[in-house]
């Protein structure tokens, strides 16, 4: 069983045989260095705020001449500059191939669980989700799309906050990992608890409630 948490950086994974054979989270975004954030791209040339504001007039004579952009003052080739380059937010295309890279690995998975997105600002999360059970469908598994209410349910009742149910994934997650006695070194180490957390609850909600 493969149960899955969506995220562009942070597409989180738990695959569950007689234990945890692999339990991750993936970056589907393309990686790129820069001295802050690089959230932009001037062609082949990726900048972020912090790099472009700290260049020196020549320096951004040349990109202007290079990139068609008027001359000017500073500030003024700077800001003529921001509304030529392009966000580096990764497309679908891409998120697409990277997320074929990421399941091509696994291997005889017969029952994929997906968290459902929900929500007027979750339309690119649904895309995503479409891709996840497109992929699995065609590799011919077994699919169902869960709702995320459903991961604290065998432990907690009650209304939570955003935070508190995060706080409370990793609490059980825990509990789940000591009284099957899996190993928890993974877990304990991981920087993102809270999504590895979220995809073992649900696969364990999902075992537990198709007994």
């Amino acid at each position: 069983m493969l149960s899955i948490d969506i995220g562009v950086k942070h597409l989180a994974h738990c695959l569950i045989r007689d234990k945890i054979e692999s339990w991750d989270v993936n970056n589907l975004a393309p990686s790129y260095t820069c001295c802050s954030k690089s959230t932009h791209h001037l062609g082949d040339l990726f900048l972020c705020k912090t790099c472009l504001g700290n260049k020196e007039l020549p320096q951004l004579i040349t990109l202007s001449n290079q990139h068609e952009s008027p001359i000017g003052t500073k500030k003024e080739m700077i800001a003529a500059l921001k509304r030529r380059w392009v966000s580096n937010e990764p497309d679908m295309v891409e998120i697409g191939k990277r997320l074929i890279q990421v399941y091509d690995t696994f291997e005889n998975v017969n029952t994929v669980l997906v968290e459902n997105q929900i929500g007027p600002l979750a339309s690119k999360m649904k895309g995503i989700q479409g891709m996840v059970v497109q992929y699995w469908l065609m590799r011919g598994a077994e699919v169902h799309c869960i709702a995320a209410v459903n991961k604290l349910k065998l432990f907690h009742q009650g209304s939570t906050t955003y935070s508190q149910r995060k706080k409370l994934g990793i609490q059980y997650a825990k509990k789940v990992l000591d009284d099957k006695g899996w190993d928890d070194s993974v877990f304990l180490k991981h920087k993102k608890k809270d999504d590895l957390a979220d995809t073992l609850l649900q696969a364990i909600w999902f075992i537990e409630t198709k007994k």
